[in-house]
């Protein structure tokens, strides 16, 4: 669900630049930048550009930044602009070496640069623990076993999403996540491991 045409200014434009953190909301403005008009002049006081080295959620990296540097923007329609189409060759279905640390590093990125404010933090960890989900996914993708070993540890010993996991109220984790949720929640790794190593060898097979 995205918001109703018009012209956003001020807290309204705030709101939905705290909508767009968690990528997860009820209501929230789709991170694409393909799908926004920006006036040059925002891109360069100061300047902001893609971040080197993030091949997957850049754009969702670009535009978080972006929006908490507005003041007014404009929602022209609330209609679909822009279609995937969805292919097994393409990056977001295919491997990603070490996409958990881009997820960490676009996190510690948007701490440093964003407000300190409790609903920026609280959006953040919303955004770490959904994006777990997709590391989780990628890493039953791996080519070998030695990679799907290593991007599941990493993720398994991050004490940050564990804190982010604590930090959410239990009722509203279960709502947003499910059982993925009580799984982490709970600390049941070894359930986590063994359910994507199934989805591991079932990649491998149909590779």
């Amino acid at each position: 669900i995205t918001y109703e045409p018009g012209t956003y200014e001020g807290k309204a434009a705030k709101k939905i630049a705290i909508d767009l953190l968690s990528n997860h909301s009820h209501r929230f403005l789709p991170p694409y930048s393909v799908i926004r008009l920006i006036r040059r002049d925002i891109l360069e006081q100061p300047r902001l550009r893609y971040t080197e080295g993030i091949i997957r959620s850049e754009d969702y990296l670009f535009t978080t930044e972006l929006h908490f540097r507005i003041e007014k923007l404009c929602l022209i329609t609330d209609q679909p602009l822009y279609y995937y189409i969805d292919s097994d060759t393409s990056i977001t279905n295919s491997f990603v070496v070490s996409y958990w640390q881009m997820v960490r590093r676009i996190n510690e990125i948007l701490l440093s640069r964003l407000p300190e404010d409790d609903a920026v933090k609280r959006g953040l960890d919303t955004v770490l623990i959904y994006r777990s989900q997709i590391a989780f996914s990628n890493a039953s993708r791996a080519g070998n076993i030695k990679d799907f070993n290593a991007e599941l540890s990493s993720i398994l010993r991050d004490k940050t999403l564990f804190t982010a996991i604590d930090a959410l109220g239990f009722r509203e984790g279960v709502e947003r996540f499910k059982a993925y949720y009580l799984f982490l929640r709970l600390r049941l790794k070894p359930l986590i491991r063994f359910r994507y190593y199934m989805k591991y060898r079932q990649n491998r097979r149909r590779n």
